[in-house]
């Protein structure tokens, strides 16, 4: 029994030993955990550990293993009714009247409409106003973008109800003046990274391969954990300034090219989410010719979206609504130069696997447009701001690096196949490129647009580079303005290993990250419960060879948040890189809070507020 406790002291004094090791030496601790560790899942790339400096590009199948276990098909998504011809006039869909035993028109009958314009602006929420109603007999062309429209048999019953949204002219832009001048179409879907864009959208993208003059960009790097930093910096060349947000002296891309004399247009649905709403103060003038905000809202807050079906509107998806006022403005302005920015969130915001079911309607917008001609002028990009980043998925190794990348493809028009311009394109495809290289090159399409006086000054941003030029195939994320927490090269992490979530280690990383949390928000309010660990879910270990890293999941009490966490331990110091970040979902746990602090992204994740609580969304 004697020897047994000798044999226990031993192995326990030993133990100790080591770890205070572990401590001292970063360089040893590194080559222990190296030699130690469990089941290495070191990505399968071809890594030279000599090219320090060269960004090594991840690599991997869209279907690979760990992915294909969170793919599924969903299913169709089904109609109600409506209708709308493609000149933007209002009519009825006769074979689905026909279900309800009703001829439009006839006397049983009355319909009327309501014009929707943009509210001047007055401090409140509300954006719209609903135009008295006007009786229509037969088709409508409305003054406005935007109407509502509905038909009331003779005993007053509403039967149809319907909102539509179309292009209509505004006299401002102009012809183009010569060949050299193009426009620029971005077509924006949130939370979509590049492999999940291939699992999702196939047919598309068989279509853009084989029949447009596509270049995918494999190695786009988003800069920052949301929406917003990363649009801002396609839109304004620069980081997102400090709050408050009221963007009324920011200068956007959409600025520089109506001054230039381009039709402009800027459409995102889900005015809950909007970005300029959500983390500012809203955009408080119209902030292009064709602005969707104002439909938008409107449709949020009408009894029709209230008995539609989910994802639609009436008889129409809100995807193919979307789709087709973008398809509307391209038709109205064929012959001018234009500027669009769209983002749609609904199908792509909160699911993986939903966008599936708009496959086909993006791939014949893009048919139908091109045929059309509607494409011959301008540069369309296909592009997200990030990948999926919360549940599930996103606490996989694929999964992190799909939110770090997002989708990217040029289309290009016909006749740019031997231009410097595609070919250029070609070679930067495989490089890596942040969002703010994106602002570059789209400022320079807008710089073929011939100007008479404009006062857009553009960005000094001065680790970006237009795609336009051959980008560095030695380049690094520090050189592209790309913050370390969000660096996909595989370079700044050699080697990934999980590693003991019970070791000392991953708790103190755990501590240390959670002390920061509750510290930051102490700070700022006393409206949020103080958090303490409710478990350590994963630890990974990333070979660094500066300093010894880790990367750890964790979830806390009692909000019942997950958050992922880089810590970085030195001899003797301990220290975050980056920011904490929530990767669960969340609803309206941060409520309680002031508006000044619901706009920070942190306070917004992380607080969980003693009383208030209501139904914020992530974002």
């Amino acid at each position: 029994m004697m020897k047994k406790f000798q044999i226990l002291f031993v192995v326990i004094a030993l133990s100790i030993y080591f770890l205070v090791l572990i401590f001292q030496s970063a360089e040893y601790k590194i080559k222990q955990i190296d030699n130690t560790s469990s089941k290495n899942f070191q990505r399968t790339l071809n890594i030279n550990s000599n090219d320090t400096d060269i960004c090594k590009i991840p690599k991997y199948s869209p279907f690979n293993s760990e992915a294909r276990k969170f793919y599924k098909k969903m299913p169709d998504i089904t109609y109600n009714l409506l209708y709308i011809d493609n000149e933007g006039n209002l009519s009825f869909n006769n074979i689905n009247w026909k279900k309800l035993n009703v001829t439009p028109g006839s006397s049983s009958v009355t319909c009327e409409y309501s014009e929707i314009y943009r509210r001047k602006y007055s401090g409140t929420i509300i954006e719209f106003e609903m135009q008295p109603f006007v009786k229509m007999y037969s088709k409508v062309k409305p003054s406005s973008d935007f109407l509502f429209a509905k038909c009331s048999n003779y005993a007053g019953s509403v039967i149809y109800a319907d909102y539509f949204a179309f292009t209509q002219r505004n006299p401002g832009p102009r012809n183009y003046k010569n060949d050299q001048e193009v426009g620029l179409i971005i077509i924006g879907l949130d939370s979509m990274s590049r492999l999940n864009f291939l699992r999702q959208f196939p047919r598309t993208y068989r279509f853009m391969r084989n029949y447009l003059l596509t270049v995918e960009m494999k190695g786009v790097n988003k800069v920052g954990v949301n929406t917003f930093p990363n649009v801002m910096a396609m839109l304004t060349g620069l980081p997102v300034p400090p709050p408050p947000h009221n963007f009324k002296n920011m200068q956007f891309l959409w600025d520089g090219f109506q001054e230039r004399g381009a039709a402009t247009m800027y459409a995102e649905d889900m005015p809950q989410i909007n970005m300029f709403n959500l983390h500012g103060d809203g955009l408080l003038r119209k902030p292009t010719h064709h602005y969707a905000y104002t439909f938008w809202q409107a449709v949020e807050y009408s009894l029709t979206q209230h008995y539609s079906s989910k994802y639609c509107l009436g008889s129409k998806t809100k995807f193919s609504i979307h789709l087709n006022y973008i398809k509307s403005f391209l038709q109205t302005y064929k012959d001018c130069p234009k500027f669009l920015f769209s983002l749609h969130n609904e199908l792509t915001h909160d699911t993986l696997n939903l966008a599936s079911n708009a496959d086909d309607e993006l791939k014949d917008f893009l048919k139908t447009s091109y045929d059309a001609g509607l494409l011959d002028r301008s540069i369309v990009v296909l592009l997200g701001d990030h990948g999926h980043r919360i549940d599930s998925y996103r606490m996989t190794e694929m999964g992190r690096m799909e939110d770090l990348m997002p989708f990217t493809f040029f289309i290009l028009p016909r006749n740019y196949r031997n231009t410097d311009w595609y070919k250029t394109l070609t070679v930067n495809s495989n490089r890596l490129v942040s969002t703010y290289d994106l602002y570059k090159t789209f400022e320079n399409i807008m710089f073929t647009l011939e100007k008479n006086v404009s006062t857009y000054e553009g960005s000094s941003f001065r680790k970006s580079s237009s795609l336009f030029y051959p980008v560095s195939a030695r380049r690094s994320c520090y050189s592209a303005g790309i913050p370390e927490q969000y660096c996909i090269c595989s370079n700044s992490y050699e080697m990934m290993s999980a590693f003991e979530t019970s070791n000392p280690l991953s708790m103190h990383a755990v501590k240390y990250a959670l002390l920061e949390m509750n510290l930051q928000i102490k700070q700022a309010t006393d409206l949020c419960a103080e958090l303490f660990i409710d478990s350590i879910i994963k630890s990974t270990h990333i070979f660094n060879k500066a300093r010894f890293r880790l990367l750890v999941l964790f979830s806390t009490k009692p909000s019942r948040g997950i958050f992922e966490a880089t810590v970085d331990f030195s001899t003797d110091d301990v220290q975050l890189v980056g920011d904490v970040l929530r990767i669960n979902r969340y609803h309206g746990e941060s409520d309680c809070l002031p508006h000044d602090l619901q706009i920070i992204e942190f306070f917004k994740t992380t607080c969980y507020c003693m009383t208030g609580r209501g139904t914020n969304v992530v974002n």
